[in-house]
C-alpha cells in the first residue's frame, strides 16, 4: 500500500466516513487485529512510518480535552459526568464521551445485551454483533419499539412536578431533541409530585412510576417517529457513565437555551439536561414545530390498563349522577318512579346534546341564545376532521361536564408566591372568581340539569372550603360527582372529599371483591386518569393559570372540543407555549355583499398565513351562497345566525330613515343595517360562548403579524377594547374590538334595552357617540373605553403615517376599488381620505395586501398606480405635496 492511501493519510474526514459506511471493530482473533469493510471484505491495518507516536497521540488528545473542558467552564454551565464503577477521572470520562466509548463499546465484550452505539457495534457475550438500540438484546426478542439505525448521538432529559407539568416536560424534551437531531431517551416519571415551594419535585428511587406503566409506549415512539424523533427506553440508551450532564440552562440566556446545546456541545454525543420545563423560551418554539407539538401530545395517550380505567370512571359518573338525581328527588317527597323517568330525561337531554356538540352542523334554539331562529354551525374542514380524531382518540363526548377546581391548600400558597413576582408582567387571576365559581358557570352557559364531574386533589384541600365550595354548586342546583363517588376505593384515596357518602354495603363488598386498578398508584397517576376523563366530557372548565387545566383547555379546543376557564384574564401557558393556543378571530358577514368578498378572501387568506387565530364568521343570509362554501374550505367555522331583536331594530331605524343615511352608508338597507349590528351578538353566539377574549374585525382588514392574547397588554380589557377611528380622541373605532364575551354576556340585556331605547337614539344614530352598533358600544361601555383604549397597531389605517409595526391594516372608509376608481373619476365619497391616504401609507400597505388576493384586477390596478405614484420621474412632474 502506498503511503498515500494508508488510513493514517486520508484525513479524519474520511475516516469518519468509514465509520459512517459500517466499519466495525471484530473482535480480537490469533491473527491480530482486522477491520472490515461493508461487504465483510477483511482490510489490513498497516503501520505508516509517517504516524504519530502513541506519546504523542496522547499528549494532543489531553489538550484537546482539557481545551474542551476550559471552554465549556467560560460558557458558565456547570458541568458533572456520572461516576463509573471504576472511579475514572473527569478526563477519562469525557475522552470516553467525546468518542462515543465506555463501558461495552468500541468492540468490548459484555455478558449481556450488547453495548456497542454510536457508529460503532459491540460483540455479545456469544460474539456475534448486538442489534441497534431499541431493538432485541441478546436474546433475540425484540422490545417491540422498531428497528432503528445506530444511534449517534442521546439527549437525556428529567421531569418534573405533576401531572401536567410533567407531560410538558416531554413536550420540551422532544422539541429539543428534533432541534438538536438527537434521540431522545425517555425518562422515568414522579409518581408524586406535590409542590410545596418553588423547587422542582423529580423522580427518586422512592418516586417514580414506568413511563409505560403511565402511558402507552409503542404508540408514543411510533408518533414521534412518524414526527421525526428517535425515542429510546432507558434500558435501550447509551451508558450512562457515558453522559455528560450539564446543569444551569436556563431561558433568556443569548441565542436560547437550544442554540447553546446546539452549538457548544454539538461533538458531545450523549448529553444530559435538567428537566427542560418552560426553559425554551416562546421565541425558540417555531412555527415549523407546531407537528411535533402536537404529535406528542396526541402520542401521549394512556396505557391501555389506564385507558381502560378512563372509559370505566366516564360511564360511572354518568350512572351515579342518575342515582344521585333519583335520591335527591326522593327525598324532596317525589316517588322513586318519576325520580327515575326525570333522572332518564335528563340522561337522554344530556346524551342527545353531547352527540350535537360533536355534529358538522349544530342546531340549537335561537332563543337561548338570542337568536330568532335556528342557529346552524357548519365547522371548518380542520376542526371537523380534528373532532373526528378526537373521537376516535378520546372516545365520544360523554353527557356530563366537568370542572377542575383548584382550591387545594398548595394552589393557594402557588397563587400567593406567583402574584408576588415583581417582574412587570400583571398576575391577577390565580384566585380570581373562585368563591363565585356557580356564577361563573352560569355565565358560560352550563346547564344545572347535566352532571357536573368536580376535580381536585381533595387530600389537599381543607374540609372547610371543600364544603362551602360543593354546596355552593348544589345550591345551584348542580348534580355533583367527584372521584370519592367514582374512583375504586382504596387506602390512598378514602380520605378524599366527595359529593355524596359512601354506596352502601353492597357496592363496598363488591368492590372489595374486585382488583382495584388503583392500588399502590400515587398522586400523578390518578390526575392522569382525571385528565383523559376530563377531555371525554361534553364541556370542560378550569384555572387558565394551572397547566393542568390550560393544557386539557387547550388540547380540547385543538380536537374541537368546547373548554373554557372560569378566571378570567389571560393564560399563561400560551405565553409560553404559543403553538399550543389559536387566538379566537370573529368577522360578520353576509350573503349579498359580494363587491366586498375579494376583501374578505384577503382578510382570511392573511390571517391564516400567521397560524395563530382561529377564525369565526356570524354569517346572514344565503347558505348556498358560493362565499359561505369558501369561508367553511378555508378553515372557517361558519355559524348562521339571525338575531332575535331584528324587527325591533328596524322598526326604530325607520323612524329617520333619511337622516340615518346622511350619517353612514350602513343605513342604506335593512340587511346591511342588521348585518353590521351583528357584532353586538358576539357574548350570545353558540360556540363563541367558551371564550373569554376574542379578537373581532371587520371583513375590511388584513393581518401583517401573528398576533397573541398578551400582545394587547396585561391586564386585558375589563369589558371592551378599541382604538380611535381618524383623529386620537374618543368615541372609538369598532371596526376591530378586543372583547371581553363573560362580562358582555352580563351585560347583555342591558346594552340590547338601551340600544332599542327610542330616546337613547335618533333613530340608531347616537349623538355624541357615532352611527349604529359603533354608537351605542361607545355609549355603552364608555368608561371603560376611555380608561383603555387599543393600541393603534391593531387598527392601522391607510390614511394614516405607515407603522411597520402594525399588526393589523383597516381599510377604513374607502375600500380598495374606490381608490382604484378615485383615479379614474377623482371623485371619493370619504371626502378628503382619498386623496390623503395615496399621499400617506396606501401604497406601502397596498403591495403588502395585493399579495392576499392576486388574482383580484383590483389589486393589479392600485399596484400599477402605485408603482406610477412612486417613480421619481413621475414625482418631479407632480412636484412638491403637502
Amino acid at each position: 500500500m502506498s503511503i498515500g492511501s494508508g488510513p493514517h493519510q486520508r484525513g479524519k474526514g474520511a475516516e469518519q466516513g468509514d465509520a459512517e459506511a459500517g466499519y466495525k471493530l471484530a473482535s480480537r482473533g490469533s491473527g491480530g487485529q482486522l477491520q472490515f469493510n461493508g461487504a465483510g471484505t477483511p482490510r489490513p491495518r498497516v503501520a505508516s512510518s509517517l504516524s504519530l507516536s502513541a506519546t504523542l497521540r496522547k499528549s494532543l488528545l489531553l489538550a484537546i480535552v482539557l481545551l474542551v473542558g476550559y471552554s465549556i467552564g467560560a460558557f458558565n454551565h456547570r458541568c458533572s459526568l456520572s461516576t463509573s464503577a471504576s472511579g475514572r477521572s473527569f478526563v477519562q470520562q469525557l475522552t470516553a464521551a467525546l468518542a462515543g466509548g465506555g463501558d461495552g463499546g468500541h468492540g468490548s465484550s459484555s455478558s449481556g445485551g450488547g453495548g456497542g452505539f454510536g457508529g460503532f457495534g459491540g460483540t455479545d457475550g456469544s460474539g456475534s454483533s448486538s442489534r441497534a438500540w431499541g431493538t432485541a438484546g441478546a436474546g433475540g426478542s425484540s422490545s417491540g419499539l422498531g428497528d432503528f439505525a445506530p444511534v449517534n448521538k442521546t439527549l437525556r432529559f428529567p421531569v418534573c412536578n405533576g401531572f401536567a407539568n410533567q407531560r410538558l416536560s416531554i413536550l420540551y424534551g422532544m422539541v429539543l431533541a428534533k432541534r438538536l437531531g438527537r434521540a431522545a431517551v425517555l425518562p422515568v416519571l414522579v409518581d408524586n409530585g406535590l409542590q410545596r415551594g418553588d423547587s422542582a419535585v423529580l423522580a427518586t428511587a422512592n418516586n417514580q412510576i414506568p413511563f409505560e406503566e403511565m402511558y402507552d409506549l409503542p404508540h408514543f415512539v411510533s408518533s414521534m417517529a412518524g414526527a421525526g424523533v428517535h425515542v429510546l427506553r432507558p434500558a435501550d440508551a447509551p451508558p450512562a457513565n457515558t453522559v455528560l450532564r450539564l446543569a444551569g440552562l436556563s431561558r433568556g440566556q443569548q441565542g436560547g437555551v437550544s442554540e447553546a446545546l446546539a452549538t457548544t456541545y454539538a461533538s458531545i454525543r450523549h448529553i444530559a439536561i435538567d428537566c427542560p420545563l418552560f426553559k425554551l423560551g416562546a421565541e425558540e418554539m417555531q412555527p415549523g414545530f407546531e407537528p411535533l407539538v402536537w404529535a406528542t401530545l396526541n402520542g401521549l395517550r394512556p396505557s391501555k390498563e389506564a385507558a381502560a380505567l378512563v372509559d370505566k370512571i366516564s360511564r360511572a359518573i354518568s350512572s351515579k349522577a342518575a342515582a344521585l338525581s333519583r335520591g335527591s328527588i326522593s327525598s324532596t317527597g317525589s316517588g322513586t318512579g318519576s325520580g327515575s323517568a326525570s333522572a332518564a330525561a335528563a340522561a337522554a337531554v344530556a346524551a342527545a346534546a353531547a352527540s350535537a356538540a360533536d355534529a358538522n352542523l349544530l342546531t340549537a334554539a335561537g332563543a337561548a341564545a338570542g337568536g330568532g331562529g335556528a342557529i346552524r354551525v357548519a365547522r371548518s374542514r380542520a376542526l371537523q376532521a380534528a373532532s373526528d380524531w378526537a373521537a376516535a382518540a378520546y372516545g365520544p363526548a360523554r353527557p356530563f361536564n366537568f370542572i377542575h377546581l383548584r382550591i387545594e391548600n398548595d394552589w393557594i400558597e402557588h397563587c400567593r408566591r406567583w402574584e408576588s413576582i415583581r417582574d412587570g408582567i400583571v398576575r391577577d387571576n390565580c384566585y380570581r372568581h373562585t368563591e363565585e365559581v356557580a356564577a361563573q358557570l352560569a355565565l358560560f352557559g352550563f346547564s344545572n340539569s347535566t352532571p357536573l364531574y368536580v376535580g381536585s386533589y381533595w387530600d389537599d384541600v381543607e374540609p372547610g372550603r371543600r364544603e362551602q365550595a360543593l354546596a355552593k354548586l348544589r345550591a345551584a342546583g348542580y348534580i355533583l360527582v367527584t372521584s370519592a363517588d367514582v374512583f375504586p376505593s382504596s387506602s390512598s384515596s378514602s380520605s378524599a372529599g366527595g359529593a355524596a357518602g359512601a354506596s352502601g354495603a353492597g357496592g363496598a363488598a363488591a368492590a372489595a371483591a374486585a382488583p382495584n386498578p388503583l392500588e399502590g398508584r400515587g398522586r400523578e397517576y390518578r390526575a392522569m386518569i382525571e385528565y383523559f376523563v376530563g377531555l371525554r366530557a361534553q364541556r370542560f372548565i378550569g384555572n387558565s393559570v394551572s397547566t393542568f387545566a390550560a393544557l386539557a383547555m387547550l388540547e380540547r379546543r385543538r380536537a374541537g372540543r368546547w373548554a373554557a376557564y372560569y378566571n378570567g384574564g389571560n393564560i399563561p401557558l400560551a405565553s409560553v407555549l404559543p403553538l399550543l393556543h389559536r387566538l379566537p378571530w370573529v368577522f360578520t358577514y353576509n350573503s349579498w355583499s359580494g363587491q366586498y368578498d375579494y376583501l374578505l378572501k384577503g382578510a382570511v387568506r392573511s390571517a391564516l398565513a400567521t397560524r395563530s387565530f382561529q377564525p369565526y364568521c356570524i354569517f346572514m343570509g344565503n347558505e348556498s351562497a358560493a362565499i359561505h362554501t369558501w369561508l367553511v374550505a378555508h378553515n372557517v367555522t361558519v355559524i348562521s345566525h339571525t338575531p332575535a331583536w331584528r324587527e325591533q331594530l328596524l322598526a326604530l331605524a325607520g323612524r329617520k330613515a333619511q337622516n340615518n343615511v346622511a350619517h353612514s352608508h350602513l343605513y342604506k338597507t335593512p340587511d346591511s343595517l342588521v348585518s353590521t349590528f351583528q357584532r353586538v351578538d358576539l357574548p350570545v353566539v353558540p360556540v363563541l360562548d367558551q371564550y373569554s377574549y376574542v379578537l373581532y374585525t371587520d371583513a375590511d382588514v388584513f393581518f401583517r403579524r401573528p398576533i397573541r392574547l398578551d400582545d394587547f397588554g396585561l391586564p386585558l380589557p375589563r369589558s371592551v377594547s378599541m382604538s380611535y377611528e381618524m383623529d386620537p380622541m374618543f368615541p372609538y373605532n369598532a371596526g376591530v374590538i378586543v372583547a371581553n364575551l363573560p362580562v358582555m354576556r352580563a351585560n347583555y340585556k342591558a346594552f340590547i334595552a338601551m340600544m332599542l331605547d327610542p330616546g337613547a337614539s335618533e333613530g340608531l344614530y347616537y349623538p355624541g357617540y357615532g352611527p349604529a352598533d359603533q354608537g351605542i358600544i361607545n355609549k355603552f361601555y364608555e368608561s371603560d373605553l376611555r380608561g383603555r383604549m387599543l393600541n393603534q397597531l391593531f387598527n392601522a389605517k391607510p390614511y394614516s403615517t405607515f407603522d411597520a409595526s402594525a399588526y393589523i391594516l383597516h381599510f377604513h372608509g374607502p375600500k380598495p376599488h374606490e381608490y382604484a376608481a378615485y383615479l379614474n373619476t377623482g371623485q371619493c365619497d370619504f371626502k378628503g381620505l382619498c386623496e390623503k391616504a395615496f399621499a400617506m401609507s396606501l401604497c406601502r400597505y397596498t403591495r403588502e395586501w395585493a399579495r392576499w388576493v392576486p388574482e383580484e384586477p383590483v389589486a393589479l390596478r392600485l399596484g400599477d398606480a402605485c408603482g406610477l405614484l412612486d417613480n421619481p420621474a413621475f414625482q418631479r412632474l407632480r412636484g412638491p405635496t403637502s
